[in-house]
């Protein structure tokens, strides 16, 4: 198994990270959102997250996807929860407790939480754009990238704690996210109450490409309301 203190990170701008969030350029929120996890009654809301098994494979040529090639990323599935909060509801942190579960992929995945990337098994940090220190997700900037066997490994965002098998190996999941990078990434849109999370699975060439098995976990949402 990999995990996220076996594996290079990169920050936005390429270089190692350091463990620290305080470099990261923040949205202009992020201080409203700070003072207001730190001064007002906090609330509790729990939600159960499910990507399951997609019932097809990567689907060649159709939706953006591109034909078969070996060893290129070709095509993907998306796959997409929503977590709906209440309304003026500020997020300030959010744990992730995944069931006990065989995770299986084939070949890469990404997710994403506001389109913002917070787990890869693939280190795009070439090809997709950033923003608040958080890589973007756009299909179209990976569509026939070449898989370079060298950069697999387990990505997640800055100072957080992911562990999750290599690619067609059967294994556990651990993704925890410090609260600062929650309330970075809810401070991009503090009257978003409808947030997005998405499960990409990438494949290249074989029919068995895009597929992964279920993946199941809670989320433990810590909130305020906006005054």
């Amino acid at each position: 198994m990999l995990s996220c203190n076996k594996v290079q990170m990169q920050d936005i701008s390429g270089d190692p990270l350091n463990g620290s969030l305080g470099a990261v350029d923040e949205p202009h929120d992020t201080g409203f959102v700070r003072d207001s996890c730190a001064n007002q009654t906090h609330q509790k809301l729990t939600k159960s997250i499910s990507f399951p098994k997609p019932a097809q494979t990567c689907e060649w040529e159709k939706n953006g996807n591109l034909q078969t090639r070996d060893q290129y990323f070709q095509a993907r599935i998306e796959e997409t929860q929503q977590l709906i909060l209440p309304a003026d509801a500020i997020i300030c942190d959010i744990k992730m407790n995944f069931a006990e579960q065989q995770f299986l992929y084939d070949d890469h995945f990404l997710m994403t939480f506001n389109n913002a990337v917070v787990a890869s098994s693939f280190d795009f940090s070439a090809q997709l754009n950033s923003e608040y220190g958080l890589l973007r997700y756009d299909w179209s900037r990976i569509a026939g990238m070449f898989w370079d066997k060298t950069k697999e490994g387990t990505f997640c965002a800055p100072g957080s704690v992911c562990d999750w098998p290599v690619t067609d190996t059967a294994g556990v999941i651990t993704m925890q996210y410090p609260t600062a990078v929650i309330q970075r990434l809810m401070a991009e849109d503090i009257n978003r109450t409808k947030h997005i999370l998405k499960f990409i699975s990438i494949g290249d060439n074989d029919d068995k490409d895009c597929e992964h098995s279920n993946v199941d976990f809670s989320l433990d949402v810590d909130y305020v309301t906006k005054q």
